[in-house]
């Protein structure tokens, strides 16, 4: 009897409990998982590994003509100045060919300006005192002529001596002629000719010193802007040979500005912004943090270059550069070549209506939310703002407390 009692009691157990089971089966079975629009912050950020540069990255100097290095005048870490010479090749040869063409240019200049001035007042005095002299010359040798061919004629004076006169009264009257025109010359000045001629000759004498110069420069290693001095590739003595032109002696940045160099992973390529803020942080400046903003993105993704400690790190992943413009406050701690760390502040928003980002349909180029309304759900256009991996900022269509579906 006992037994019978037990076994109903089991019995009608067991059908209340399928009973509420089938119950909440049909009631809640199918319920959507919900969640109500609260606030609450958006912290989106990426990180990334970084090195350090100057703003005009690494220049690598080098010479364009061979020859033997003569002297380095700079040390590695040296601070210099646009222009400055950094190192020089045995040049002597060049250096004297500079200053042969500079004489060449000082001598046609001369000849330029004597030739615009003119003859001077004393000039033209020796020349028609010369033109007189010449003139009394011709005369007396004439007189001489007239008189040997007289005494020829009586067969006083031989035929050699009379030849002898003739030829020179020819002489002195073409002195004499030869002087004249001279001295009408300087009394004309110089002819155009001559001073187009004379301005040709500095204008080649001119281009020829250029050219000299530009072979003695081209023996000297300048700096091509301010920077500081990075590393040295080569030694006083060593020969740069005509194969190893443009090979670096020298190498030197910009550091007027520092600028980080980031790896960014390829899956977040899409989020990073210009202008974006970022924090460097540096193993070797524990507990200082560096302020920054992004100022330039890579058009191309790459292979990863920089790499963690971290052995479990993948490291054939693509990579897109971006550059970070470090506040100049870093200048003076942060060196070139230093690894960084890198925080990329993609949104950061306090106390703001918040939902969660699968709680969003995108349609048409518009954004909705579902929304209970009594029993069922209604479809709400909202306008959405900043965004994390999980949240979105809600600006407009909701209200805080409002129940939505999580998962539409």
């Amino acid at each position: 009897m006992i037994s019978r009692t037990r076994l109903g009691g089991a019995l009608l157990l067991l059908t209340i409990l399928v009973s509420l089971g089938m119950y909440l089966i049909r009631n809640h079975g199918d319920s959507p998982p919900t969640t109500r629009v609260r606030r609450g912050r958006i912290h989106w950020r990426i990180a990334a590994h970084g090195r350090v540069e100057g703003v005009s990255e690494e220049i690598l100097l080098g010479f364009t003509v061979p020859g033997r290095l003569r002297a380095i005048f700079v040390e590695e870490g040296e601070r210099v100045r646009r222009g400055q010479i950094l190192a020089e090749l045995e040049n002597e040869e060049q250096r004297a060919r500079v200053e042969a063409e500079r004489a060449s240019l000082a001598k046609a200049e001369a000849h330029l300006a004597l030739l615009r001035a003119g003859a001077r007042v004393e000039e033209r005095e020796q020349a028609r005192a010369a033109v007189e002299e010449a003139r009394a010359v011709a005369a007396h040798a004439e007189v001489a002529y007239q008189r040997a061919r007289r005494l020829h004629e009586r067969g006083i004076l031989s035929r050699e001596e009379l030849e002898r006169a003739e030829r020179e009264w020819r002489t002195a009257h073409a002195r004499w002629e030869a002087a004249r025109q001279q001295y009408e010359r300087l009394l004309a000045g110089s002819r155009l000719e001559e001073i187009a001629a004379a301005e040709a000759e500095v204008r080649l004498a001119r281009a020829r010193l250029r050219e000299a110069e530009a072979h003695y420069e081209h023996t000297r290693l300048r700096a091509p802007c301010d920077g500081l001095i990075l590393r040295r590739f080569m030694r006083p003595g060593e020969i740069v040979r005509p194969e190893m032109l443009g090979q670096p002696v020298l190498s030197m940045a910009d550091d007027s500005r520092l600028r980080v160099r980031a790896e960014i992973d390829e899956t977040d390529v899409a989020k990073i912004r210009l202008g974006a803020p970022a924090i460097i942080t540096a193993d070797a400046y524990r507990g200082e943090v560096f302020a920054g903003r992004v100022v330039k993105i890579g058009a191309a993704v790459g292979r990863k270059t920089l790499m963690s400690d971290d052995p479990a790190e993948k490291r054939d992943r693509e990579v897109l550069e971006a550059w970070i413009e470090l506040d100049p406050a870093a200048r003076r701690r942060l060196v070139i070549g230093l690894r960084v760390d890198v925080i990329i502040e993609l949104a950061k928003r306090e106390n703001i209506l918040i939902i969660p980002t699968s709680a969003v349909i995108t349609r048409d180029g518009r954004t909705f939310v579902k929304v209970r309304r009594g029993n069922g759900w209604v479809e709400r256009p909202v306008h959405l703002g900043a965004r994390d991996e999980m949240h979105v900022e809600v600006l407009d269509g909701l209200t805080e407390g409002e129940v939505i579906l999580k998962t539409p």
